[in-house]
This record gives C-alpha cells, sequence and structure tokens, in this order.
C-alpha cells in the first residue's frame, strides 16, 4: 500500500454507509472531511491525553474542508470518565449550536 493514497474501506449500511480511511497523514486532508463536514458546524470530542497531539491540526483540516464552525470539548483522560455524565458534557454543545453527527474519525 502507498501511504500516500489512504486505502478506503467501505461500511456498507444503506443510508448510514460511511468510508475508513487507512494512511499517514489523514489529519492533514481536509478532501476526506469534506464530504461530511462542508457547510456544517462540527464538535471535535477528545481528552486532555489525544487532544494536545491532534486537535489543533484537526481543527485546521475542518476549517480547510468547509466547516461552518468548529467547536471542542476537551474531557479528562481515563477509563473511569467514560461515564453517561461526561458523555453528556459531550453532547451538550450540539443541543446549544446547530453542530450536526457525521463518520469523521
Amino acid at each position: 500500500m502507498n501511504m500516500n493514497t489512504p486505502l478506503e474501506l467501505q461500511v456498507s449500511l444503506g443510508s448510514r454507509s460511511y468510508p475508513i480511511y487507512i494512511g499517514a497523514n489523514l489529519l492533514k486532508q481536509p478532501s476526506l472531511f469534506q464530504p461530511a463536514v462542508q457547510g456544517k458546524a462540527t464538535l471535535v470530542c477528545t481528552n486532555t491525553t489525544v487532544g494536545p497531539l491532534y486537535l489543533h491540526t484537526l481543527k485546521n483540516t475542518l476549517q480547510e474542508a468547509g466547516a461552518s464552525a468548529v467547536h471542542e470539548v476537551v474531557l479528562p483522560d481515563g477509563e473511569a470518565l467514560k461515564t453517561g455524565p461526561h458523555c453528556s458534557v459531550c453532547l451538550m454543545p450540539c443541543c446549544k449550536t446547530t453542530a450536526t453527527a457525521a463518520p469523521c474519525w
């Protein structure tokens, strides 16, 4: 596999189908995100471990892909914090904005 060209796998779920991309530097490729985010408000939910590594790059890429707004929620790290209350912290901004859920991993 050429690492400059991502491998694309299609998850076939009818109207809920989505692609999965495997490759290098995917967070720096706006074209991969554009179909899901163009003209839409987006929300990135991360944690204090992953966020410092990738959040800035992902936010820039989403803006380059045409997202109308990019919101962020940074949660504490740890398996013990993967609970309903912490999930609601991540979902509440969606209720306050026009953020749209879309598969963008």
